[in-house]
């Protein structure tokens, strides 16, 4: 069972392979290789953010053995090229292991806004006791779109700082700590609702550009848009045109349709916006929990069994 893994995981990843599977055999590979001829009958495939997405249809060409591939992340519409997509390949993510990490930093977001915590520090650097009117999360409305791990791991997060919790998903069934669950065709009522909206949903081509001027207007002046899943949710040229003649109060963005975000790019000198470089999952916690699932995984399918996290490869998620 030859297993191809990053060299950036290989001793963390090792550490929790202590048990492993009969007749496992790793095959370390850097940044900087190519396909090695040692890797030409491997099975499986560990995707890390240290190789580039081609190397996926690179070893698909190259290692007619592949048959599973893991991705540490757990958004994957980067990676879902069409070699991929039309091969018999299971395709399975890390799906879960970002969400109480992307959970706390979009709570803090929150936070930062409604207790002016940017102003309070700008004051600190220049030595000035100035007092702010703070407001309190107790009370207030979030509107999460995309009920999945981090929606809930939100709602939870949430639901105990005594917020009202709304959300949108596909299949909208009754959800523990969340008021109401309305289905995508319904995401006008969140949005005229809630003092928060949170972006939560997976990237795909039916939720590619899900908000544009129409969504931005019907939400109330007051409110605050935050995005911590990914940019091309997002019509960038409405939502600047939104935070720039204040049809909303302000936004908390940490990804964007080009990343890095370029040092001209006018999000960066909006006085209502808080920018974060797409590191709301970031945390040494990570890759453990990421490593945990493909290793439940690698025994899961040792032993013949359905993989946890297969993406549906049509979908995108």
């Amino acid at each position: 069972m030859k297993t191809i893994i990053p060299s950036e995981v290989a001793t963390e990843l090792r550490a929790k392979l202590v048990n492993a599977p009969a007749g496992l055999q790793i095959v370390p590979m850097a940044s900087s290789d190519g396909v090695l001829p040692e890797m030409n009958d491997a099975e499986i495939f560990l995707y890390h953010y240290s190789l580039k997405p081609d190397i996926i249809p690179r070893l698909i060409s190259a290692v007619p053995a592949l048959r599973w591939i893991h991705s540490v992340s757990a958004g994957v519409d980067h990676l879902l090229c069409h070699e991929l997509v039309e091969s018999s390949i299971v395709f399975t993510n890390s799906v879960g292991a970002h969400a109480p990490s992307i959970a706390e930093s979009a709570m803090g977001m929150l936070l930062f806004v409604v207790k002016h915590l940017g102003e309070h520090w700008d004051a600190q650097k220049v030595h000035r006791w100035q007092k702010t009117q703070n407001n309190e999360l107790c009370g207030k409305t979030i509107g999460i779109i995309g009920l999945g791990h981090v929606g809930l791991e939100l709602a939870r997060r949430a639901k105990a700082f005594g917020m009202r919790v709304v959300a949108t998903k596909r299949r909208p069934n009754p959800v523990a700590d969340v008021d109401q669950v309305w289905g995508p065709e319904d995401l006008s009522h969140l949005l005229a609702e809630a003092d928060y909206v949170v972006m939560c949903a997976a990237l795909t081509e039916e939720t590619r550009g899900m908000i544009g001027e129409a969504e931005l207007r019907q939400m109330k002046a007051t409110a605050y848009f935050v995005n911590i899943a990914r940019g091309a949710l997002v019509l960038e040229e409405p939502l600047l045109r939104a935070l720039r003649e204040r049809w909303i109060a302000g936004a908390c963005l940490d990804v964007f349709t080009q990343e890095p975000l370029p040092p001209e790019n006018p999000f960066w000198d909006l006085p209502n916006v808080f920018i974060t470089p797409h590191n709301s999952a970031t945390t040494p916690q990570l890759m453990g929990r990421a490593l945990d699932i493909f290793v439940g995984n690698l025994k899961r399918y040792q032993e013949g069994e359905r993989l946890m996290n297969v993406v549906d490869k049509k979908r995108g998620y």
